[in-house]
């Protein structure tokens, strides 16, 4: 049963673990060096912004935590602070978004990010009702694995 899924959850692992090569091949990315494109979200304490780098031409999210939304809510640094240790214990891993750069200005907090097209979860329910069974089955394998 789990063999179709498996092959899926291998080869995206396969995708993933040579995107993450060819990064560690590249230099640090430096904020000054990304374009934003657009918009992808908006939260209580800063932006999500489409950009592409430069040299590379690549895309990434970049979230933009202004500081003093931060300095406001102690929980908040406390949250940006778990997210960041969080994602770059899980580097490399073929279900968790990466993290590519923290940078810290004294305006703002800059985490570049693997750009995850798609959306979330909850969209596709809101526009389409429930998922099936065999996509509920391979969503939940890989939250397991991650």
């Amino acid at each position: 049963m789990l063999g179709p899924l498996r092959a899926l959850l291998d080869r995206e692992a396969a995708r993933r673990e040579a995107e993450a090569a060819a990064l560690r091949a590249t230099r640090a990315i430096a904020p000054a060096e990304l374009t934003p494109l657009g918009t992808l979200g908006v939260g209580a304490f800063g932006r999500v912004t489409l950009v592409r780098h430069e040299p590379t031409g690549a895309h990434y999210a970049l979230k933009v935590f202004r500081n003093d939304g931060l300095r406001a809510d102690p929980g908040a640094v406390t949250a940006l602070r778990d997210e960041v240790k969080m994602l770059r214990s899980l580097t490399e891993h073929p279900y968790v978004v990466s993290l590519y750069e923290v940078v810290s200005t004294p305006a703002a907090a800059y985490l570049v990010m693997e750009l995850v097209s798609g959306g979330d979860l909850l969209g596709p329910i809101e526009r389409h009702g429930p998922y099936s069974e065999r996509q509920a089955c391979r969503l939940f394998a890989q939250m397991v694995e991650a």
